[in-house]
């Protein structure tokens, strides 16, 4: 059957047509499962070093900090019912998430089985982190196979994709690391540049049509930054086209596309329209500005330079000097592409430097460099993502993260290009030959892109991790099923900076801890309990008594971090009004927690720990 749309000019490198993944995945089967398996063990081994690394603790979490937090309290609340809203934070007003828009609904449902099946939000982060390893990997090597790469190459490319540093860097946005989606997107893009006519939604019976819409809807609900980066992929795959005259991908292909991409998307983020239009606009919440998207764009430096946490200290040591001597560094030191990255954003640059000199190219290389270029100028500072923030939204503002789109696309540019320079062995010898330089590429990858086991890392999170669980599980031991606890120092949810010594996100520790208890903190900032308790922290503290104990909560938890004086004065005030200490106190006294339910003067009824 001829797979092309006949009315389109062609070039003498045609791209044939994208073979189907799921006649790949069939045909490549076992080497689906090795990689998988290799993919987690690489991953678990650069995170818990060798041997801990074969069995990991997935009860342990790998982060316990910023960010980390906040996605822990998101996935316990999935756990527990789903995200937007639950009962057992911002005790007595709620804490509904539908101030924060997103598209990752994607990522939560899988981050809920898996809570099911590990019994904890630590085990589920832990999980989900690990399998991003396979699954990354095993739909970057299905969709490398399908543009004709032998299969040595596409499962070294593949699992040098896997093993970004992205990945590693991105460890505290736990959702960025499934991101699988992005092969998806150049598979669409190559089927357009390929006028693939099976990709053609109007041509199609019915259960392909369902199934192309199933796919886009699908890769719509892994982030609204993917998304939109994926249809810039797709969209410069169109503009290709239509340089070339070539209009029927354009209807066939990709309209359907980037409709059930936006409807994805919208259907992702309806709940939140309908939460700001029945109770208005909360200003206080993701309110960007244009500024943003220059601040958190990507310095094209960054993409070449080594990573920080590079195993070569000379070479760590260049990107740090780096970092900590030029302006503009945040989350875009994770752009980094490595040096194979690294390599196949230089022949990129080449291929573009040959099409202007009128030099034939790999069809493959030409929509690689394309869409590079094009990603590359949303992503910097200066470009076309702060033109979008300044005349369309702001809301998308980190284009550093289109980095791992850069990613796939030059590192397969690097694999496209080693196996030209095969085809030059004698036949005899290039099996052996490829195989030899496919596993070099990947111990060169995996030295160059994994982090060393940050073994002084994990007892310090396990240890972190322990005391707070221990002490709310001591908390929980003393209060009765249901109780309400008030957490101080007053801290806003969610965006905001740490508070002296208290990390943000610090006080969700109760809540990801508990399964019974109702906690004051983490209502939305800018709605009725966030101004409620904004309020109440600055009354004195029998004031604050008082009215606690009118509102039904039965405790006091004080994380002292979060007072210039370390909380000596607001421990004594509390202490004085109730007329005893602490009930209980964190292993390292930082944390200490008053049971408000007996009446002043009364003994502390549990002894500290």
């Amino acid at each position: 059957m001829n797979t092309t749309f006949k009315s389109c000019p062609v070039s003498p490198l045609t791209l044939a047509a994208p073979a189907p993944l799921a006649r790949l995945a069939v045909d490549d089967r076992l080497l689906l499962l090795i990689g998988s398996v290799v993919a987690i063990l690489i991953g678990s081994i650069a995170m818990s070093g060798w041997p801990a690394g074969l069995l990991p603790d997935i009860q342990m979490p790998y982060q316990y900090s910023g960010d980390a937090l906040s996605s822990m309290w998101l996935t316990e609340r999935a756990m527990e019912g789903w995200v937007f809203d639950n009962p057992r934070s911002g005790f007595p007003f709620g804490s509904s998430f539908l101030d924060y828009p997103g598209a990752d609904n994607g990522s939560f449902l899988i981050l809920k089985l898996l809570g099911w099946l590990g019994g904890s939000s630590a085990a589920a982060m832990n999980l989900f982190y690990l399998l991003g390893f396979a699954v990354n990997f095993a739909i970057a090597h299905l969709v490398i196979r399908s543009v004709s790469v032998s299969r040595p190459m596409a499962f070294t490319a593949a699992m040098v994709f896997a093993i970004a540093p992205f990945h590693f860097l991105r460890l505290g946005h736990i959702f960025y690391t499934w991101y699988f989606v992005i092969p998806l997107y150049f598979y669409v893009a190559f089927a357009v540049v390929s006028q693939a006519r099976h990709f053609d939604f109007f041509e199609a019976s019915n259960k392909r049509r369902a199934g192309l819409a199933l796919l886009y809807l699908v890769m719509s609900c892994f982030g609204v930054y993917y998304t939109a980066f994926g249809m810039i992929v797709i969209g410069t795959a169109a503009g290709l086209m239509l340089l070339r005259g070539c209009l029927p991908p354009l209807r066939g292909i990709v309209a359907p596309a980037l409709f059930f991409l936006a409807l994805g998307s919208l259907a992702n983020v309806l709940p939140n329209i309908v939460h700001e239009r029945t109770h208005g606009k909360n200003a206080e919440v993701a309110a960007r500005s244009p500024v943003e998207s220059e601040i958190y764009a990507t310095k094209p430096l960054q993409l070449v330079l080594p990573q920080g946490a590079h195993r070569s200290e000379k070479l760590a040591a260049i990107a740090q000097h780096y970092n900590s001597s030029t302006p503009l560094i945040n989350e875009n030191v994770t752009a980094a592409l490595g040096f194979l990255g690294a390599a196949g954003l230089g022949i990129l640059v080449l291929v573009l430097f040959a099409r202007f000199a009128g030099v034939t190219i790999d069809e493959r290389l030409n929509l690689l460099s394309a869409t590079t270029i094009m990603l590359l100028a949303f992503m910097i500072v200066g470009g076309l993502g702060s033109l979008f923030a300044n005349l369309v939204s702001p809301s998308i503002r980190g284009w550093n993260r289109a980095s791992i789109f850069v990613s796939f696309s030059t590192i397969l540019a690097l694999v496209v290009v080693v196996e030209y320079g095969l085809a030059r062995v004698r036949a005899s010898q290039r099996r052996y030959v490829a195989g030899i330089t496919a596993m070099a590429l990947l111990a060169f990858g995996f030295w160059d892109q994994t982090p060393n086991a940050c073994r002084g890392c994990d007892p310090a999170t396990r240890a972190a991790y322990t005391m707070d669980k221990s002490f709310v599980a001591d908390i929980e031991r003393a209060l009765p099923e249901g109780a309400a606890v008030y957490q101080l120092p007053y801290m806003p949810f969610p965006e905001v900076p740490p508070l002296h010594e208290l990390q943000t996100y610090g006080l969700a520790a109760g809540f990801i801890h508990s399964t019974q208890l109702k906690w004051s903190y983490a209502g939305m900032k800018g709605r009725e309990g966030d101004l409620y308790f904004r309020q109440l922290s600055t009354q004195p503290v029998d004031a604050q008594l008082a009215e606690i104990r009118r509102k039904g909560f039965r405790g006091v938890y004080i994380d002292t971090r979060g007072y210039p004086d370390s909380g000596a004065a607001e421990v004594a005030a509390w202490s004085a009004a109730l007329g005893h200490g602490p009930n209980i106190e964190r292993e390292d006294g930082k944390v200490v927690f008053f049971d408000i339910s007996a009446t002043p003067g009364t003994p502390a009824g549990t002894p500290a720990n």
